[in-house]
């Protein structure tokens, strides 16, 4: 059986919303039909939900970890700062949409880094030592 990679118009759902992209599909050259391929669909959901942070101004995983790393923080204490369960910078890094109102802290951070400190000093009992160690030194 031999196949071939073809690019395809497909259209995701995601909240709510109809997502169309440009993806690239194997396919049998006997039979002409599709043929599942994790790493494919992987690239494409990922695209789709690429498209959907672009059309939403919404922030990328890479610039969360970006901004967690400027501060010198673990998922952990980013998380801490932020007053969020720990689990929720991990599934936002890896690409989790975050909601409208986390959207907007992260973005807010990114634009003026500053306002961590008032941040910091209402979580800081609960970032760990070295999350502590990291944040004054990154911030000084």
């Amino acid at each position: 059986m031999g196949t071939t990679v073809k690019t395809i118009n497909e259209t995701y759902k995601i909240r709510g919303e109809e997502v169309k992209i440009s993806a690239k599909a194997k396919f049998d050259l006997e039979t002409n039909e599709q043929i599942f391929d994790e790493g494919l669909d992987d690239q494409a959901l990922t695209s789709a939900f690429d498209s959907y942070r672009e059309w939403h101004h919404m922030i990328t995983p890479e610039r969360i970890r970006a901004l967690r790393q400027f501060f010198g923080l673990s998922q952990g204490d980013f998380a801490a700062l932020l007053k969020w369960d720990p689990t929720t910078i991990a599934i936002y890094e890896t690409g989790s949409l975050p909601d409208a109102e986390k959207n907007q802290l992260l973005l807010s951070l990114e634009s003026n880094p500053s306002m961590a400190v008032s941040l910091y000093e209402d979580s800081k009992i609960n970032l760990t030592a070295q999350g502590r160690e990291a944040f004054e030194h990154h911030t000084q």
